[in-house]
């Protein structure tokens, strides 16, 4: 063996060993706070979060100032971070951070990215620390949806590491952009060491080698810049990810790879294709779980992606706060602005608020918009239900009534509602909603394979309830229609023509959907709309017992509904993911108010389709006074309703 080519090897190696040992590393909290590092006077949120996020609460006792914060997210936004049991080595997945603008939040941000950054270089070669390629990238990202927002906090990230003595030997400044910043590790500098060293003994004119680029890159880009993914990255920040465009569906209809091709910049493909890269640096048998998800943002209407991770972290302001999918590695802030610049107070937005309350209480207030809050005051939904109103399943003399119905799709809730319109004074009127009922698909289990299987809602039984509902609206009131959506209602039209009611199919295209939802909005906006909330007095035989929970769904549905531009059209439909997908409720509402509005108008539209029903056109001048086609029926037997307009007319 040839022992001087061994000494030589082994000298090479322990060389290599000392150039890249670990250095010893202080924690965050020095790292912000010192003047040899970062030397920042931090917000009470920001030395909060540094404690929290890197479990440093217990080396570093809870400040006053500190406290309160804890206090605030506790009383008023339902977060109890309850310390005493929390475990400071507890895994934290993703970073969540609902907070106002001028919170601070880029600047927190850049304090990360850097100190992240630092932790790198510390470990020597993190690339054989986290066991992956030699010299394979290592990515520190922010992206946003606008340029700008993705570069500040990039910018501030790069004047920190520009103004701490400790980075000036890592930088690499052949790589200093408007975009990214590359750092060298010390397994970096050794190996351009080597390289300078091989250069020098090369004659005069022989090529030589270039020298490396830093492995470590801090990067900003936007939502378009597809060409990140797939990289390996240790920090992913989505900034302001509550306002990165919306997939069009998450559920349903579309694979993941058909959402990513089609919709590349929207929050779930950025997260879909960016998140996956943070796992290789997470060694579980080593408890090293390294790869950070953080989520920041200033909220928006509920729906997307951030409010999606926002519920599963436990979030307050939710249909389920309660679910049972909360995940215990989610860590989460939601802060106003107020709470979290000491050089604001509430007062400061009072303006604001003023000009826009709704768009205030997201940017500032740090709460989430129902979706319909773009055109829809989400106090004007909760006040059109009349707590003074008793639901009724029986017509009072002299009220016109229309059952509007919706059947189910897919195996979803078959809905139905009633109503009548009280005239007070002049010509105003109110929209009375008497009664609300769904019907949903029930889970049951097979005898024989022990498995559970879902029963769709028999459209029968739900003909069988409106039959019963009819005639008892009839004994003192008129029933002036039963109206359909077009889908899967053909056969109980059907049954209720054959059975002498007037059952007419309106079909909910998106023009039909505006003209309703047009009348239904304005309606509302101006309170002409109530909806009755007390249990029925008195419930007929054979009707199911009243339920709360429809009315409820119903003001959830409304507020999320969404509306849609596109050129001259318009579409009001429901979301197509976040936690509610349905607007049948909101549907079945704005149509009876609309099939009212046309009856008190004399609208041609009416008169033809009640001449298709009688069999032969109606000759005799309908007029265009409120309730005039509604005289035309008796109050009486809904099984002699046809016969009797029929003698009305041909008198």
């Amino acid at each position: 063996m040839d022992f001087s080519f061994k000494k030589i090897i082994d000298k090479q190696y322990d060389a290599r060993l000392a150039a890249t040992a670990p250095i010893p590393e202080v924690d965050a909290y020095i790292f912000c706070t010192s003047s040899k590092y970062l030397g920042e006077n931090l917000f009470p949120w920001q030395s909060l979060l540094i404690k929290l996020y890197y479990g440093l609460w217990e080396k570093y006792p809870i400040t006053e100032d500190e406290q309160k914060i804890i206090d605030i997210l506790k009383n008023v936004w339902h977060i109890d971070l309850n310390l005493a049991k929390r475990d400071p080595k507890q895994i934290v997945e993703i970073l969540i951070l609902v907070l106002g603008r001028r919170s601070g939040k880029s600047t927190q941000i850049s304090l990360i990215q850097t100190y992240e950054a630092y932790k790198l270089i510390c470990k020597g070669d993190p690339q054989k620390y986290y066991k992956i390629r030699a010299r394979h990238p290592i990515w520190l990202i922010n992206t946003a949806k606008d340029g700008e927002q993705a570069k500040d906090p990039f910018r501030l990230c790069k004047d920190n590491v520009r103004r701490i003595p400790f980075f000036q030997k890592y930088i690499d400044w052949t790589k200093d952009n408007e975009e990214s910043l590359r750092i060298f590790t010390p397994a970096d500098l050794y190996e351009n060491e080597q390289i300078k060293k091989y250069n020098a003994t090369r004659p005069k004119g022989a090529p030589k080698k270039n020298l490396l680029e830093g492995s470590i890159t801090i990067s900003s880009f936007t939502t378009t810049a597809a060409s990140k993914r797939g990289k390996a990255i240790i920090l992913l920040i989505l900034d302001e990810f509550a306002h990165f465009d919306r997939a069009k569906s998450t559920s349903g209809g579309m694979s993941d790879e058909e959402i990513l091709s089609e919709t590349p910049q929207t929050d779930y493909a950025m997260l879909k294709a960016l998140q996956p890269s943070t796992k290789d640096f997470n060694i579980p048998d080593q408890r090293i779980f390294d790869g950070k998800v953080i989520m920041i943002s200033s909220p928006r209407e509920k729906g997307g992606e951030f409010y999606k991770h926002y519920c599963l972290a436990g979030g307050w302001e939710q249909a389920n706060p309660q679910r049972e999918d909360i995940n215990p590695n989610y860590l989460m802030m939601q802060l106003s602005t107020w709470h979290c610049s000491p050089k604001c107070t509430e007062a400061t937005f009072v303006t604001d608020f003023k000009k826009d309350p709704i768009g205030a209480n997201m940017e500032y207030g740090s709460h989430f918009g129902e979706p319909s809050t773009t055109f829809i005051d989400s106090t004007k939904i909760d006040e059109m239900v009349d707590d003074t109103r008793y639901m009724t399943y029986e017509g009072i003399w002299g009220h016109n009534y229309i059952i509007c119905a919706d059947p189910a799709t897919k195996g979803d809730t078959y809905a139905v509602c009633w109503g009548h319109v009280e005239y007070v004074g002049g010509t105003g009127c109110v929209f009375v909603v008497d009664g609300i009922h769904g019907f949903r698909s029930q889970f049951v289990t097979n005898p024989t394979t022990n498995r559970l299987i879902k029963l769709p809602v028999q459209p029968s039984k739900v003909v069988e309830f409106i039959k019963l509902l009819a005639d008892n609206l009839s004994k003192q009131g008129r029933v002036l229609e039963i109206t359909f959506d077009q889908w899967g209602s053909t056969d109980s039209i059907a049954t209720l023509k054959k059975a002498g009611y007037i059952a007419v199919e309106t079909t909910f295209s998106n023009t039909y959907k505006n003209e309703i939802y047009t009348d239904f909005l304005e309606k509302l906006n101006m309170g002409a709309v109530k909806v009755a909330s007390r249990p029925p007095l008195r419930s007929p035989q054979g009707m199911p017992p009243y339920q709360f929970g429809w009315l409820e769904q119903t003001k959830l549905e409304l507020k999320y509904l969404t509306k849609v531009t596109s050129g001259n059209t318009v579409y009001y439909e429901a979301p197509r993911s976040g936690p509610v997908q349905t607007d049948d409720f909101p549907d079945i509402l704005a149509n009876m108010v609309h099939r009212h509005i046309l009856y008190q108008s004399g609208d041609r539209q009416i008169v033809q389709q009640l001449s298709k029903q009688i069999g032969h056109p109606i000759k005799k001048d309908m007029g265009n006074r409120p309730q005039v086609i509604g005289n035309l029926f008796r109050a009486g037997s809904t099984t002699n309703r046809i016969k009797d307009i029929k003698n009305r007319i041909t008198r």
